[in-house]
């Protein structure tokens, strides 16, 4: 598409893959990029900060797809302003990639479709949910996959009831490959598992590392199958590069992929890899066998997915996990005192929580065995307050001199 401009819609953009993908396209002089979201600024606002940056190139909209009229009046106002940006010439979109739908009624709510050439809906692992079956170099495609002509309508309540946000993905999915037949566009449904990488705000990968750094006051709790079911990873800047990949070929191979690192893993490799990319020392674990342990990841324990329908018709050549979680480490490990205040604020609130656990778990032991405070074999409760002075210690500890990894340009 060499002398010619791309045109592309985000739904979404605010932050984690969304913002990725806007930092990519931004550096990009022929692509012009329109994205829509409720507005909400997460990062330091670093997505309203690229349409200050490049007025003439993003382009950023609020709406709430939950609002139905409001969001298709937004949708009106950001074709006019196309068509006048194209110097009246009826423009289309190379790509529309949608971070944000749940529900069908969110894609029925615009109709973008009749002017796109390709269209990516971002799925989750908790599509998997509503399968039963795992081969031994994970979980395929079509083990997700919803076809509802071959159910019955107690079959559809069932599974409807067995994982609800599984089963209104999988329709919202099964909605946009219908739609693509109709209207023809190309359809690629990404199907990932948990996701890390910079600009997380589910601050998950974040907690993960203070958990990590305070393994020897508060160790990592694991079960059986912390030790012997392998899970997965995918990096959002890999993501972020199948997508601009799909948006510069000419032919695009609809379907659903799954998305991730090649290199499988059991939670306690996890553990063990964090702890050394870390340099915080051996990982302190400690196995649970009465409750249910807590862990942070993973989010969805069905187990590993197989990437090969990804890497054979996509030519997706991931990033070794290795490096994945280093990248992600040292993201979150070099931000500037004050930078991203409140989604530091945030992940040591969550961190919080996690301490609380050890705390009810050492009342519970000194209420039944009236052990003395300081015992060894449990946290003192009766510390709490030096807890929060750690928890705000290892916060200075990671607020380095060290510049952040992912500049915008100016």
């Amino acid at each position: 598409m060499e002398g010619q401009n791309q045109h592309v819609l985000v739904l979404g953009g605010s932050s984690f893959m969304g913002l990725e993908l806007l930092i990519t396209l931004s550096k990009r002089q022929n692509t012009l990029v329109y994205f829509i979201n409720r507005g909400k600024k997460y990062w330091d606002g670093l997505s309203h900060t690229l349409t200050e940056q490049h007025p003439d190139r993003i382009f950023h909209y609020v709406g709430d797809r939950g609002k139905r009229l409001e969001f298709q009046q937004v949708l009106g106002k950001m074709f006019e302003d196309m068509k006048i940006k194209s110097g009246g010439a009826s423009e289309q979109f190379d790509l529309v990639v949608d971070f944000s739908a749940y529900l069908k009624s969110d894609l029925k709510v615009y109709s973008t479709y009749e002017s796109s050439q390709a269209h990516i809906d971002i799925g989750a692992d908790e599509m998997r949910r509503l399968s039963h079956s795992v081969e031994k170099g994970g979980l395929t495609e079509d083990m997700g996959y919803l076809d509802q002509s071959k159910l019955t309508e107690k079959q559809l309540k069932q599974l409807k009831k067995q994982d609800s946000y599984g089963f209104k993905k999988l329709l919202a999915e099964n909605y946009i490959f219908e739609q693509s037949q109709k209207l023809q566009f190309k359809v690629l449904s990404f199907r990932l598992p948990d996701v890390i990488g910079p600009f997380d705000e589910s601050h998950r990968f974040w907690q993960q590392i203070l958990w990590c750094q305070n393994s020897e006051k508060y160790p990592l709790q694991i079960d059986n199958n912390a030790k012997n079911i392998k899970i997965s990873f995918v990096l959002s800047i890999d993501v972020v590069t199948i997508i601009t990949y799909i948006l510069d070929q000419k032919i695009t191979p609809t379907g659903i992929y799954n998305i991730g690192c090649q290199e499988q893993l059991t939670l306690v490799e996890f553990y063990k890899l964090m702890c050394e990319l870390l340099g915080c020392g051996e990982a302190k674990m400690i196995e649970i066998t009465d409750k249910i342990s807590k862990t942070i990841f993973p989010s969805v324990s069905l187990g590993p997915i197989c990437i090969d329908q990804a890497k054979n018709m996509l030519k997706f050549s991931p990033t070794p996990l290795r490096d994945a979680l280093k990248i992600s480490i040292d993201f979150f490990t070099s931000l500037k005192e004050g930078q991203f205040e409140q989604e530091r604020q945030d992940v040591l609130k969550g961190f919080q929580d996690i301490v609380k656990i050890y705390e009810k778990q050492n009342e519970d032991s000194q209420s039944s065995s009236q052990l003395s405070s300081s015992s060894t074999s449990s946290l003192d409760s009766s510390n709490s307050d030096d807890d929060e002075s750690s928890i705000n210690d290892q916060s200075k500890e990671i607020q380095n001199e060290k510049p952040l990894s992912h500049e915008i340009s100016q």
